[in-house]
Order: C-alpha cells, then structure tokens, then sequence
C-alpha cells in the first residue's frame, strides 16, 4: 500500500493534524456525523485536498456525482409520478414516536369483521389498494346491519402504563359515529372516544386504554355502537402506543416530501466526496496510522458502552450500542476492525486490539451474519496483510485464537443461544424473504422510479395483509441493492452496483488486497442487511479503499 506523500509540516501542526484525525476517526464507529461535519471543514479549509489525487480522484468524483444526480433524478420524478398526499399526510408525527413505537402493524386492520346480535360474526375485512380495509355495514347474504367492528387478534399489553389506541376511518356517508372498546379476556370496557374530522369523509378515532394490574392479551380496535348513514367503512393507519399522548401517523413515510429523497442523495454525494479528499490530505500529512488509531479507539468506546448497557438491561439482551440496532453495530464493528488492519498492517498490536474489541461487540450483538462476516473476513484478512509465506499459518493461529475468545465469552454470558440457532424454520430469516419479495415485486412493478424515498417500510406492511402482525416489521428490504431497487429504480440500483464494482477493480488493479477484504466483506453483510447506507459502515470501506492507495496512472489517488 503505497501512501501519497507531502513536505512535511512542523511539529506543532504535525501534532494537531494526527490527534485530530485520530478524534475525528474516533466518531466513526461511534456517531459518524461528528466524523463527516470534521471532514467537510477539513474540505473546504484546504484547497489542496480537492487537487490531491490526480486521475483516480477524478474518475471517483464523477462517480460520486453521477450516482447521486441519478438518485435525485428518480425520487423528483418518482414524487410527481405518484399520488399526492392524503389528509393524513399533513397530521405531525410527535417527536418522542422514535421511543414509543406502534405496537400494531398497519396490516393489524385485516384481522377486523363485522358483527351483529342476528347473524354473529360477518366476513372479514378486504384490504384497499392504499392500506386500508373495508367493511360492509350489511355484508352479503346478512339479515341485519352489523352492530360492533370486532378483532381476534391479541395484542401483548403491559401493566402499570396506560396507551393510547387510534384509527383513522373513511366512509361514504354524511355521518360516522363510533365507539373504541377494550377487551381482554376478563373484561369489557367501552372507552372514552375523541372522533376528529379530517374531511367530509375521514374522521380519526382516538382513545386512552387505562393500565391494567398485570400484564394481558389485549384486543384493539374494536368498535362499537355505530351509528350514520354509511354503506362501508374504510378502516387504516391504527396505532397503540404507551402513554396518554396519540402517536401520530408517519404516513409522511409512505408519501415522503420531496426535499427527503434530495437532502439524502445530496448528503450521501458530500460525505463521501470530503472524506476522500480530507481523508488524503490526513494521510498526506501524518500517515494512515491515526485513522487506524482513531477507529479502534471508537470501537473501545463503543466496547465500553455496550458492555454498560448490556449490564444494566442483563446478558441476555442483543446490545445495539449507541446505534440501538444490534445488525448494524455487528457489521460496524466487522468493518471497522478490519479497516484498521488495512489501513496499518505494520501495527500488529492495534490490529489485534481492534479484532478484539469487534469480536466482543459481535457476540454481544447476537448478529449471525456478523459472525460469520468476522470470521471469514480475519482469516482473509490476515492472509492478504502477512508475508505469503507466514500467510497460512497465521490464519491457523488467527483462528484458534477467535475460536477460544468466543468460547470464553459465550461462557461470560453473550446473547449466543441466537448465534447458534438453526436458520430452518427460524422467523428472522422467514422475514428477510418476505423482505426480499416484497422489495422484487415493487421494483418489478415501478422498474425506472420505484416507490420514492423511505417508502418500503408501510409499503410492506400493506403487501403482507395475512400476516399475523406484529411479529415481523420490515423497514428495508434486508439487502442493499433491492434498497436502492425498490426506493429508486433498478437504473440507480445498477449505478450503484457499477460504483462498488468500480472501487473493487481499483484496488484489485492496484493490488491492495486489505482494501479488497474490507470491500467484499461489507458487501457480503449487505446482501442480507442495508447497513451500507449507514456513514458508520460506509465510511471505514470507503477510507480503507480510496484515501491510502496510489494510482499508477499518475498522481495520487
């Protein structure tokens, strides 16, 4: 690995330039927008490290930009192209929903039917193109109108909080009444409902469900003594979340404002365009060990924190660290610490501190893929970073050493028992293909737009009508290029794809087989997961690959 060089500056600026790379690197794997905010001031504070890269740096420019102009592109259209937003789009969605989430999923309203004294229980509800579903006031082949709107499905609910149950309601009446009741297996109880007019036609149901003694299986949105001249209710968007506060409804996510999908693909343009360049101008200046440094120094941080948190929430919980996602702090933790590697393989001893410290969050994760991207990914790794003829028997070294620190962490009580559960039969894998088909069949169905940004979320919970919600609720498609797929299009997906592949051949033309290692190890995590959209997954990959190599075509790169 050859790095750019530069006249060297004094010792006191020398000085300040490696401890701020090595903080700033620090943030990565920890809050990696405190990275991205250090490196855009390093970008617009020295205009040599735009310069500094010669042709490689260029052709990774037009990159960057062609692949973010595409994402703009197919979000204003996909915006114009689609319906416009409903009543609900303008109701705000709370600033606490984040940590009160909705305990129905949106498909919940297909398990609803109508009742009545006189022919019991009615069919149960179609579902809408648009995510709602529809009841009859007097279904086919029933003597009288239904009475009550009843549900089956059980609903856990704990004790000592009270929540909050709401609808929204369509019909084709002048009038709509109605009344939310609770119902647990021992008792009945007729709530205090606040109907409010969103249109001439919509109206949103809100009611408090007081708390209970001990936790019960909770019935929710049932309704009951209706009244007005409708035909048909359309019956969506439910929510039941803890506290006395409604939660709100994020339809904003089903129809996002068009400055969303232009504010990412922006942001993901510039953060990549100036950690490049800072990252070469860091590298210029004082070598690639503090970025090295910097990473494992916020992967012991991050160690240290998710090591607090699963002590005080017990072992047996799957640790997110500071991300509270434990998929993604597994695969941060993989890149990381195999970035370090690469960018320092002549510091043995902090590389083997930084594979420590990601061996112990992937445990503490309970990430499977993680485990096995960790394994494969070391063992490569130190393959491609020792002399060839030590390189074999390293790897055997490596690996009896990771094989023993598992062991002695599983005995130390990790969240293991899901690390070596069998995939047959197991409900994370049955979501990831339902994730995945749902993701084809909207690609399949819009191929140039797709569905437009953060659409996948309640896209998905409506294509999954029969599913017995809330088991499974898949914000993305669990794979990085159906994400791009199905929020923009396969031509942005196959842009996207091309610019990985690019990077690939730069490093295999370069013979810089770390950054080959870091490259196909992330992107074997994301065929099961969408962690690369994440800066703290992105950025260790793309400083590994662009900001420490040399390109033979002349100028650094």
């Amino acid at each position: 690995m050859v790095v750019a060089s530069a006249s060297p500056p004094d010792d006191r600026k020398r000085w300040l330039w490696r401890w701020g790379v090595i903080v700033t690197a620090a943030f990565v794997p920890i809050a990696p927008i405190v990275a991205i905010a250090a490196a855009l001031l390093v970008w617009l504070a020295t205009p040599g490290a735009s310069r500094r890269g010669g042709r490689a740096a260029a052709r990774e420019r037009w990159i960057v930009l062609a692949l973010a102009a595409a994402g703009v592109v197919t979000h204003l259209t996909s915006t114009l192209a689609w319906p416009a937003p409903s009543p609900l789009d303008r109701a705000p969605l709370p600033l606490d929903a984040a940590a009160r989430p909705n305990l129905l999923a949106a498909n919940d309203a297909s398990w609803l039917r109508g009742w009545s004294r006189a022919d019991g229980h009615g069919p149960y509800a179609t579902p809408g193109p648009d995510g709602f579903y529809r009841i009859e006031r007097r279904p086919h082949g029933v003597d009288a109108p239904i009475s009550e709107i009843v549900s089956n499905q059980e609903i856990p609910f704990p004790a000592g909080t009270p929540a909050t149950v709401s609808a929204v309601v369509r019909h084709d009446g002048t009038d709509f009444g109605a009344v939310f009741m609770m119902r647990t297996r021992e008792r009945l109880e007729r709530l205090e409902t606040r109907a409010t007019p969103l249109d001439l036609t919509t109206t949103r149901l809100e009611a408090i469900v007081p708390a209970v003694e001990s936790p019960v299986r909770l019935r929710s949105l049932q309704l009951v003594d209706l009244a007005g001249d409708w035909t048909y209710v359309d019956i969506g968007w439910p929510t039941l979340s803890l506290g006395a506060d409604s939660l709100g409804y994020a339809s904003h996510a089903y129809v996002p404002a068009w400055y969303e999908g232009l504010a990412w693909w922006s942001a993901l343009a510039l953060t990549l365009l100036a950690a490049a360049a800072a990252g070469r101008e860091a590298v210029a200046r004082v070598g690639p060990e503090p970025l090295a440094l910097g990473l494992t120094a916020g992967l012991l941080v991050q160690t240290s924190w998710t090591l607090l948190d699963v002590s005080i929430r017990g072992l047996g919980v799957r640790a997110g660290g500071t991300f509270g996602e434990p998929n993604l702090l597994a695969h941060v933790a993989v890149v990381s610490a195999l970035a370090v590697v690469a960018l320092a393989p002549q510091r043995k001893v902090v590389g083997t501190v930084a594979l420590g410290l990601a061996l112990a969050l992937v445990l503490l994760s309970g990430s499977r893929a993680g485990m096995v991207g960790y394994g494969v990914g070391t063992v490569a790794m130190l393959i491609a970073s020792v002399p060839r003829e030590r390189a074999w028997r390293t790897a055997g070294i490596a690996a009896v050493v990771v094989v023993g620190a598992g062991l002695a962490l599983l005995v130390l009580g990790a969240p293991v028992e899901r690390l070596l559960q069998p995939l047959a039969g197991d409900d994370n894998l049955r979501a990831r293909t339902q994730a995945w088909a749902v993701a084809l069949d909207a690609a399949a169905a819009r191929p140039l737009l797709g569905l437009g940004h953060e659409r996948f979320a309640l896209t998905y919970e409506f294509a999954q009508p029969h599913e017995p919600g809330p088991r499974h609720r898949n914000a993305h498609p669990h794979n990085v290029l159906l994400y791009f797929a199905a929020a923009s299009g396969w031509l942005v997906a196959g842009a996207a794809a091309v610019a990985v592949l690019a990077l690939l051949a730069g490093a295999v033309r370069r013979r810089d087989w770390p950054a080959v290692v870091v490259l196909v190890t992330a992107a074997a995590l994301n065929t099961v997961d969408s962690t690369a959209i994440n800066a703290a997954v992105a950025l260790p990959v793309w400083v590994a690959c662009r900001v420490t190599t040399s390109d033979p075509g002349g100028g650094h790169g």
